[in-house]
């Protein structure tokens, strides 16, 4: 029936939602954006509060490494990191 045909489209766009370990492809987004924040801010700093140039080798060697490490990032693994670190047990825990 239709109805039936709808219900499986939307199982197949959930699938399509979460990859192998559980993690959406919304919060992969969310914690790529919160990577590119700090990269942009340490860039930021460096050009602007330390005046090196964009040329500068630190300047252009961190800008890469950054580039580098992006493509890397365990997201599955940052965002169980942040869910064990911002548990009420956590609270206990470091105090």
């Amino acid at each position: 029936s239709p109805s039936e045909d709808s219900d499986l489209e939307d199982d197949d766009e959930d699938d399509e939602n979460y990859n192998e370990v559980g993690i959406s492809f919304h919060d992969r987004e969310v914690i790529l954006a919160g990577y590119e924040f700090c990269h942009k801010e340490a860039l930021r700093f460096l050009v602007e509060e330390e005046q090196l140039g964009p040329e500068h080798p630190a300047v252009r060697e961190l800008t890469a490494h950054l580039s580098s490490r992006r493509n890397t990032i365990d997201c599955s693994q940052v965002l169980t990191n942040y869910l064990l670190l911002s548990s009420p047990s956590a609270d206990s825990v470091n105090v």
